[in-house]
């Protein structure tokens, strides 16, 4: 009898999946792809990214709003840590486990969830940044820079069935540095390129604050001893010079005629100067 009654409940489970539809998930990771750079079109940054995209039968069924691009910070002195990068993975990519199912990000107090790093005795986190006029850089789906235009025309692929521009690069520099009480804000330019490599802007001088519409400042002091991006720096001595680490992510959602179901993130990818 309970063999029957077993067979019965694994029955009307799986009627339950066929009248409801499956799930189905889809790893874009031959598709997007991100790399750490420090140039594009003869021009050098303190800090850059560069999204590559590819297969275009994939990419044109997604969510109008994506791909979307996001940026974050975090302030500490040595180089970037790979327990960010880990914890991202389980959070909001979804792991390997669940077939790269995510989630949106979720930021409190600018501070993104779930997600945080102990480097000598103090937990540090990543932050999302703020535009010229206060608006937040880190809310789903748009984030910090979306959607990505890839084809030619504004209404669909090019002809050729291609990915007309393949290469994106998200670039930062200093900008608005203030030698009076050591504050600046970074810059992002976006660029495009095709196949060949021809890059060309597509939107420059993006003025980028802290989580709380705040510049940022070259050296630590009492100052600015209350905001929480300054975590590490509030435990060292004052006056030490700032490190900022960036980190970029990518990602996408499934739009109406999609075969998928998945949120995806790319890998969360790191880059760094000293000020």
């Amino acid at each position: 009898m309970r063999k029957y009654l077993t067979l019965a409940f694994l029955s009307s489970i799986l009627f339950l999946f066929a009248s409801c539809g499956m799930p189905t998930y889809h790893d874009y990771q031959d598709e997007i792809a991100i790399s750490s750079v420090s140039s594009v079109g003869g021009i050098t940054y303190k800090a850059g990214f560069r999204l590559t995209l590819s297969d275009p039968t994939i990419l044109d069924k997604l969510d109008s709003n994506t791909p979307s691009i996001l940026l974050m910070y975090s302030l500490y002195p040595q180089g970037v840590s790979t327990g960010f990068s880990s914890q991202f993975l389980s959070y909001y990519k979804g792991g390997s486990s669940t077939h790269h199912n995510g989630s949106p990000a979720v930021f409190d107090e600018g501070r993104l969830n779930n997600v945080e790093y102990s480097y000598e005795g103090t937990t540090l986190h990543l932050y999302g940044m703020t535009g010229n006029d206060g608006s937040s850089l880190y809310n789903a789906p748009l984030y910090s820079y979306g959607p990505i235009i890839w084809w030619k025309g504004d209404s669909g692929i090019d002809s050729e069935n291609e990915v007309a521009y393949p290469y994106w690069y998200f670039m930062i520099d200093v900008s608005n540095s203030n030698s009076a009480d050591s504050s600046f804000n970074l810059v992002l330019d976006v660029w495009k390129a095709d196949s060949s490599g021809n890059a060309q802007l597509v939107a420059d001088d993006i003025q980028l604050y802290s989580y709380s519409g705040q510049p940022f400042y070259a050296q630590y002091s009492s100052s600015v001893s209350s905001r929480l991006d300054y975590e590490y720096y509030r435990e060292k001595s004052p006056n030490e010079d700032i490190y900022v680490n960036l980190f970029c992510a990518c990602c996408v959602l499934p739009g109406d005629g999609s075969e998928y179901s998945n949120i995806y993130w790319s890998s969360l990818t790191s880059d760094s100067f000293s000020i």
